[in-house]
């Protein structure tokens, strides 16, 4: 406990946005249809891809539903404008279609790869974000806050933040034999065409808040919160990620939510938090930082295995709080 207590009093929260660059999300917008018999041959290979545990808090998957082959799709039906405005803004012309990353690849389900995500997942984001939502009864409160880690004065940037929610069925709700929809869009709460970011300076930030009165048919504990930053004119996306449950959970309750496994642990320690980790620093027993790590996300691996056997204090940084947890490395 000594040892706990010196390390959490000498350090301060600190975001340095001119190091700039925060871990982003690999961005996959999925667009498919309920009727439609490729987007059945097609669709599973995706959601098994993104559903490996390599991949676990690496993925902002967001699915889109159309108005063909079949007409009659529940998920289009529910909000048919911004379904046919995104569809429309990436130019598609039949289902399934996966874009990666706005413009980085642009495919069929089956012929997204391991090494596609693994390629974006190490390119930087250029945006900073801090925020999470909470539920109070049927309304979502939204809030972001996105700081520029470069200069978009030239580029015409736009933020989307995006209300999706999974759903899994007994029986087909169309004809084409699917039961399981992972992160369907139900609202882009910054419009189809994004909100402009409206500071564009490096170092400058943008503020966001949105209430949103849910659908009755929507359930909150299928409910996925994610934004990104795009340049709508290139379509290349320069920060993705998710806001994570109400960030203003009781630093207790907190601690006690967020797990660090396995441990003991050989060297990969897996963290998952109930909201945003901004950061993780590593500090031997003698006080000594031995790793300091950009995060990001609410859930993130860790590599110890450099490290020398022993115990070790690891500290999370998220929003105002720091969150210590020891970890044995053997």
């Amino acid at each position: 406990d000594t040892n706990e207590q010196a390390i959490d009093e000498g350090l301060t929260v600190t975001i340095e946005v001119s190091e700039g660059l925060q871990q982003r999300l690999v961005l996959l917008e999925h667009f498919t249809n309920t009727s439609c018999g490729p987007c059945a041959e097609q669709n599973p290979a995706l959601k098994a891809l993104v559903k490996e545990e390599v991949n676990k808090g690496k993925v902002l998957y967001i699915t889109y539903h159309s108005n063909y082959p079949g007409s009659d799709d529940h998920f289009y039906l529910a909000n048919p404008e911004q379904n046919s405005n995104r569809i429309l803004y990436y130019g598609i012309n039949a289902v399934p279609t996966v874009h990666l990353a706005g413009n980085k690849k642009v495919t069929s389900p089956n012929n997204i790869t391991q090494n596609d995500i693994d390629r974006e997942y190490a390119r930087p984001g250029f945006v900073a974000a801090n925020g999470g939502h909470k539920f109070e009864e049927m309304t979502l409160e939204v809030e972001l806050s996105l700081t520029n880690a470069e200069s978009f004065e030239d580029r015409n940037m736009v933020t989307h933040i995006v209300v999706s929610e999974s759903h899994e069925y007994d029986s087909a709700p169309g004809n084409n034999g699917e039961k399981d929809f992972p992160n369907v869009m139900r609202q882009m709460l910054t419009g189809d065409e994004g909100t402009a970011l409206v500071n564009t300076d490096k170092g400058e930030s943008n503020e966001y808040r949105f209430s949103y009165e849910l659908p009755d048919d929507m359930t909150t504990a299928n409910a996925q919160v994610g934004f990104f930053v795009q340049d709508a004119d290139t379509k290349e996306v320069v920060m993705a990620g998710l806001l994570p449950v109400d960030t203003s959970i009781d630093k207790n309750e907190l601690d006690a939510q967020i797990s660090l496994t396995p441990n003991p642990t050989k060297g990969l320690l897996f963290i998952q938090s109930p909201a945003i980790v901004d950061k993780v620093e590593v500090y031997n027993i003698n006080g000594s930082k031995v790793l300091d790590e950009p995060v990001g996300t609410m859930q993130h691996n860790t590599q110890l295995g450099h490290l020398s056997n022993g115990l070790y204090i690891v500290k999370l940084y998220i929003g105002n709080s720091v969150v210590v947890k020891r970890v044995m490395k053997n």
